[in-house]
């Protein structure tokens, strides 16, 4: 998850994970450019910056609502779209 060669917006993802997540998010490199901590709950904060939202969004369902997106605005409604089109069958 990046900036890919495209002249898409380029967004700063922040997301939280569920504490039950720390070992398996925390273990990882998700971008070359992360940002991430520990809370104090023992959730997990990550941000990095990316022009596709569409792949991210993606990624984010795969947490199964372990993930709580904080921004952009965008990233949720394009979560929102795929639930939408999940639950339709």
């Amino acid at each position: 998850m990046g900036v890919w060669n495209s002249s898409a917006e380029s967004f700063t993802v922040e997301i939280e994970f569920e504490s039950q997540l720390k070992t398996f998010v925390s273990e990882r490199i998700w971008h070359k450019d992360q940002i991430m901590r520990e809370n104090a709950d023992g959730s997990v904060y990550l941000s990095f910056k990316t022009n596709q939202l569409g792949y991210t969004a993606s990624w984010v369902l795969s947490f199964a609502g372990g993930a709580k997106i904080l921004n952009p605005p965008e990233l949720k409604k394009e979560v929102a779209k795929a639930a939408r089109r999940i639950l339709k069958g």
